[in-house]
C-alpha cells in the first residue's frame, strides 16, 4: 500500500489542504508502525517529496475517488 492510499483512505478531506493531509498520513503510518521508524527519522524530507511529487492532478483523482467510494457507502445503506 503506497502512503498516498493511506491518506486518501484515512485523513483526506475536502479543503483541508495537500500539507495538512500528508501530514496527517504520515501521523497515522506512524502511529499504525507502517514505516514508523524511517517515518519518524525522515519526516520532513518525507513530507517535502511528498508535496512535491503530489501534483494537484493527482490530490483532485484521489478526492474524486474517495467521494465516489463514500457515495457508493450511502447507496448501500439507503437501498437496505
Amino acid at each position: 500500500m503506497k502512503l498516498s492510499d493511506v491518506f486518501v483512505r484515512t485523513t483526506l478531506k475536502v479543503g483541508s489542504g495537500l500539507d495538512n493531509a500528508i501530514a496527517d498520513a504520515i501521523d497515522y503510518c506512524i502511529e499504525n508502525n507502517i514505516l514508523a521508524e524511517f517515518l519518524q527519522k525522515n519526516r520532513d524530507e518525507v513530507m517535502v517529496m511528498l508535496c512535491a511529487e503530489y501534483s494537484f492532478e493527482d490530490f483532485k483523482a484521489d478526492t474524486e475517488m474517495l467521494i465516489q467510494e463514500q457515495a457508493k457507502q450511502i447507496e448501500k445503506k439507503i437501498t437496505r
